[in-house]
């Protein structure tokens, strides 16, 4: 049965859609770690043909959410808290070398658009607690990347922030998270603006590790009332 909120016409859904809604699925466990993934249930699940199933599958097995079967068929992967924490590692290796190089150069990029041009109108006083803000929060960080003008580490953090996207989205369902994650990245744009590379790098860090502790949280909260029989 079609889940309510999503309109549009089963026929030009795309591959691309089914992947983030059944990406959204395993991680809330409304597929179990274990549970094998049936093409023609899925297509039914989401009311698409199998061309977009397929696809979706294909990218999560990219991801290691799903898994192949030496014998055909996918499953869902176990979710293992330390996978993020690893992500998480390498996320704070690349994001501290962006603030510390953006610090250090000669000539400052648009710092203003930098600081503040993330926002694009979202204020974390007023979004909605959906999860959206993850949209800008993202945008943030990605913008810091592509000025150091290094296209490899911009392609890097794509990746781990693809990698979290989903599971950082329940982190911006509180007010108060959204207005805190705000004021650290004004407060990270003002070190570069300042060119401390050190100060900017110790609140990229804090900033990261913070947004850590909360899914270490989060992820605890969906174990849990996945396996008590609840649902986030």
């Amino acid at each position: 049965m079609e889940s309510e909120g999503n309109s549009q016409p089963a026929a030009r859904r795309t591959g691309a859609e089914i992947y983030e809604r059944l990406k959204r699925d395993i991680l809330t466990f409304e597929f179990r770690p274990g549970e094998r993934l049936v093409e023609l249930e899925l297509c039914d699940r989401y009311e698409v043909s199998r061309t977009p199933v397929r696809e979706a599958l294909r990218r999560l097995e990219d991801d290691g959410l799903v898994v192949s079967r030496d014998k055909g068929g996918r499953v869902v992967k176990g979710l293992d808290i330390s996978d993020y924490e690893d992500v998480y590692a390498v996320r704070a290796v690349l994001e501290t070398y962006v603030v510390t190089e953006l610090a250090g150069l000669p000539a400052l990029p648009d710092i203003d658009e930098l600081q503040y041009g993330w926002l694009d109108g979202y204020s974390a006083e007023t979004a909605p607690l959906d999860g959206a803000y993850v949209v800008p929060d993202e945008r943030f960080h990605m913008n810091l990347a592509r000025a150091t003008g290094n296209a490899y580490l911009v392609e890097s953090m794509e990746r781990v922030h693809d990698r979290l996207h989903t599971i950082r989205s329940f982190d911006f369902t509180v007010r108060e998270r959204l207005i805190v994650s705000e004021g650290q990245h004004i407060a990270i744009g003002q070190a570069i603006r300042e060119r401390d590379p050190t100060a900017a790098a110790a609140l990229m860090k804090q900033h990261i590790d913070q947004s850590k502790d909360e899914i270490r949280t989060i992820m605890l909260r969906i174990l849990s009332r996945a396996y008590g029989g609840g649902r986030v």
